[in-house]
């Protein structure tokens, strides 16, 4: 048996252009409608509703380039941002392990239990 033919009102029109040019997934807009996702996608392409342009990337640097070194603000930023990092200096908690020797006792210690 086939569903009954779904009539589209003007709400429905403007509530799938709208959603969708706030890059809403298709399925998001069906479940508002009470709808099929096929069934949206089918209308926003009669109604001309255009295909989202892709998000912008960021510009990629050559392949050439040599590694960031650990600490550097530029990795260390991305790495914290949104979290409670966000903001500190690397390394955090700061460190000054270059003046600390290995204890060879705690070092064969980490061997034995490898």
């Amino acid at each position: 048996m086939m569903p009954a033919k779904r009539l589209w009102t003007d709400a429905d029109d403007t509530i799938i252009a709208e959603r969708r040019a706030r890059r809403a997934s298709w399925d998001g807009i069906a479940a508002t409608l009470c709808a099929s996702r096929s069934a949206v996608i089918d209308r926003a392409r009669l109604l001309g509703v255009p295909p989202l342009p892709p998000l912008l990337r960021a510009a990629r640097l050559e392949a050439t380039r040599e590694p960031l070194k650990a600490g550097d603000p530029r990795a260390w930023a991305v790495l914290t941002e949104a979290t409670l990092l966000a903001g500190t200096e690397y390394p955090y908690p700061p460190l000054d392990l270059a003046d600390v020797e290995p204890d060879v006792a705690d070092l064969a210690a980490l061997r034995l239990a490898a």
